[in-house]
């Protein structure tokens, strides 16, 4: 049984890694990134015609935000920790209140699949909300709904993909999640299987939780 304690050193952890990965370039650009494309694609949604379906244009946002958005955190996330750890003292602070290596890997994929998450889903949110202060969002609800379930999908795949090459791929960690993410995707998409690669699993969940719900 996990005590309270052993709860509350976890919840640090992923808090501490959290912190940590929010200070990298990537992670703020990512921000900067997912909030123009947020701004850009409310904007066309809110302006568009009388009767124009909100969901295709925030459909186009979502892949957007996830290259724009979470992809710089992603290639964030996959820059050799451990060696930055030890160099900080981390490893060795964690040590003394009882986190080992595994708890701290395990903060780390959390980590990255939240923040992740979070560079998707609140600029899809403003959007959201942009189109429909303009009227062009139908079937509301359901459509915030399969943005919320498409930010989750994107972002714990991109967060865990960035994290896991983070840990296993040492210094060429943001040349093995590249090559991990195109080279399938180039593969699949010659034999007309897209889905099978995460850029394509992405896009599917995009077309049948946004443009699809209407």
């Amino acid at each position: 049984m996990v005590t309270r304690r052993a709860r509350a050193t976890t919840a640090t952890v992923v808090s501490l890694c959290r912190q940590r990965l929010r200070r990298r370039f990537g992670a703020r650009v990512a921000w900067l990134l997912a909030t123009l494309v947020a701004v850009i694609f409310g904007g066309v949604g809110a302006g568009a015609d009388v009767g124009t379906d909100g969901s295709v244009v925030l459909g186009n946002a979502m892949r957007w935000l996830c290259w724009l958005g979470a992809g710089p955190l992603a290639l964030s996330a996959a820059l050799s920790p451990r060696a930055r750890d030890r160099q900080d003292g981390v490893v060795a602070l964690l040590a003394r209140y009882g986190a080992g290596g595994a708890r701290l890997t395990s903060g780390r994929f959390v980590a990255a699949a939240v923040e992740t998450t979070l560079r998707i889903l609140v600029p899809a949110m403003i959007c959201c909300a942009m189109i429909a202060v303009a009227g062009r969002l139908y079937a509301g609800l359901v459509l915030i709904a399969g943005v919320l379930a498409t930010s989750l999908i994107a972002g714990v795949m991109l967060g865990v993909v960035g994290a896991g090459c983070g840990l296993w791929g040492g210094d060429r960690g943001r040349i093995v999640l590249l090559a991990l993410v195109i080279l399938p995707w180039a593969v699949a998409d010659q034999w007309a299987m897209p889905s099978l690669s995460v850029p394509g699993a992405i896009d599917a969940a995009i077309v049948f939780f946004v443009e699809g719900v209407v």
